[in-house]
Formats: structure tokens, C-alpha cells, sequence
């Protein structure tokens, strides 16, 4: 990358993908190193790269960028064959295909937002948060979509019906990473703590499990 950081990377069984601050998504052989393909469209960082999900299947490539857009590339040809735009002023930082044919993106308007892959339109809203999503995760099994912000909160989600069906503000800094299965959710935040998050349990805490692993960001 010609300057700045490398935001974000994913792995193939014959490709190595990377996106940093010039706002070029960087295709490379796995085995020669060599850069054979670029993605440029973006108009500045590209915070997430991931391969394999989108229109073109196997094919396909996600970038998600601080020009407000998550662009779907078609490794073919090289060139994008779906975008979907905010509103151009803030950042997506974060997208996840949650099904074949939908997408949920979010970023620094707090908001995540669900598109149909086949039309391009916006069906739904996850409205909540008080400031960027830095993170989400979505698990099939729960049909639960998970939210984390530098708000400093945690929303969970119904992604049926929409419904926030519980938020967690046990964290003291914002929170920017997540994962999670179909019984817990595991939070980072920039303070440094994890937190475990139980949904076998009723009337889940942020007691259950807390583990201070990293200093500092």
C-alpha cells in the first residue's frame, strides 16, 4: 500500500487480500507474493476487505470504506457489480452478508442498515446506538445480530423482526470488536477488556465472565 496503515486482510486458498488507508483494496498470489490485482474506487480508507461473499459468489469481493460506500467487486473482471452508498459523509466501517441475498452494513452515522443483495434496496434499519458501530456479527443459529459502538454499548438484535432485544453497557471505553455463536458473544474494548456475554443464562450480565487480556488500543 502506498501509504498509511493496512486496516484489514482475509485469506484464500489462493489469494491474499488487503485494504489500508490509500483506499485500495490489494488482491495478491498466496504463493509469489505478487500484487495482480487492484480495487480502486474508493475515495479514501478501505476499513474491511472480505472474500468470497456477494453477487459473484466465490468470485466476489466486499470492501467497506470511509467514503460512506460497500462496494461488491467481481474478481473477473476487476470491477464492482453492486454499491451500496450512505450518505457519502460517513464511514462504513463494518459489513456482514447475513444470508445468500442480504448484507448489513454499518458505520459512523451509528446506524446499521440491511440491503437485499438482488435489488440494492435498504429493507431495514437498526436504530440504537449514539455514536459510530464499529463492529458487527450476526450467527444463523440465534438469528441474533450483534452491534458494538464507541458509544460504549453493546446491542443486540433481533434480525427478524428488528427488535433491540437487549443492550449491554457494561463497558467503560468504546467498544470495537465482536464475535459471536449461538449461546455467548465475546467484546473488546479500547480500555483493553473482554467481556462474555451468556444468553444461556437468563437475565444475562456483564458479571458472567470479564477478562482484562490487553493494554492499551
Amino acid at each position: 500500500h502506498r501509504s498509511g496503515e493496512v486496516w484489514s486482510c482475509d485469506i484464500t486458498s489462493d489469494s491474499i487480500f488487503s485494504g489500508g488507508r490509500d483506499g485500495v483494496g490489494k488482491v495478491w498470489d498466496r504463493e509469489t507474493g505478487a500484487n495482480y490485482l487492484n480495487l480502486e474506487v474508493h475515495k479514501s480508507s478501505v476499513f474491511q476487505i472480505q472474500a468470497g461473499v456477494g453477487p459473484a459468489g466465490e468470485h466476489s469481493v466486499l470492501t467497506c470504506g470511509g467514503d460512506g460506500a460497500a462496494i461488491f467487486w467481481d474478481m473477473r473482471t476487476g470491477k464492482a457489480c453492486l454499491t451500496l452508498s450512505g450518505d457519502g459523509e460517513n464511514p462504513v466501517f463494518n459489513a456482514d452478508v447475513i444470508e445468500d441475498h442480504m448484507v448489513v452494513i454499518a458505520g459512523g452515522d451509528a446506524l446499521a442498515a440491511r440491503y437485499d443483495l438482488r435489488s440494492g434496496r435498504k429493507v431495514h434499519t437498526f436504530s440504537g446506538h449514539t455514536d459510530s458501530i464499529w463492529d458487527l456479527d450476526f450467527n444463523s443459529l440465534s438469528n441474533r445480530l450483534v452491534t458494538v459502538s464507541t458509544d460504549c454499548s453493546v446491542r443486540v438484535w433481533d434480525n427478524l423482526t428488528g427488535e433491540n432485544t437487549a443492550t449491554l453497557n457494561c463497558h467503560l471505553e468504546p467498544v470495537g470488536a465482536v464475535a459471536c455463536d449461538a449461546g455467548r458473544i465475546v467484546t473488546g474494548d479500547s480500555g483493553g477488556w473482554l467481556f462474555i456475554w451468556d444468553f444461556n443464562n437468563e437475565g444475562t450480565t456483564c458479571e458472567y465472565a470479564q477478562l482484562m487480556s490487553h493494554i492499551g488500543p
